[in-house]
Order: structure tokens, then C-alpha cells, then sequence
């Protein structure tokens, strides 16, 4: 993970901010937990990709369609 990024994940700022924010609790996720949500997909319904803005794209920049099924890799 690169530097900005970290510093930009919630386990970083939410302590800073923790009066300012909702409440919320931070867990540690297990690294057998992490491998296997690395390697499933999750599928989202027609619906919810249909709702999405016009030109909406992904964390990766690549472009949402609606197609039959949309399969989204977490990682």
C-alpha cells in the first residue's frame, strides 16, 4: 500500500477525527479472511449498476456496464 493511501485509510484518520465522526470500531481482519475475499467475486444486481450515474467508473477507472451480471473484484 502506498503511502497517501494509508494515510487516507479510515484506521488512520477516524482516531484523529473520532468526535467529529460517527461512531464506528475498527477490526483487525484476519489474513486467511483478506486471501479469501481476494480471490471471490461478488456479483451486483442489474438494478443497483442501473443506478449508478451515467459514465460511473470503478476505483480502477474502468467503465460500469450494465450488462446481465456485474461481477466486482473487491481487490
Amino acid at each position: 500500500m502506498n503511502d497517501l493511501k494509508l494515510e487516507c485509510s479510515f484506521s488512520s484518520w477516524y482516531p484523529i477525527f473520532k468526535k467529529d465522526s460517527l461512531e464506528a470500531r475498527i477490526l483487525h481482519i484476519p489474513d486467511e479472511v483478506l486471501k479469501y475475499l481476494e480471490h471471490d467475486t461478488f456479483v451486483l444486481p442489474l438494478e443497483a449498476a442501473k443506478s449508478l450515474p451515467k459514465d460511473s467508473e470503478w476505483v480502477d477507472g474502468s467503465p460500469v456496464t450494465c450488462e446481465e451480471e456485474v461481477f466486482i473484484n473487491i481487490f
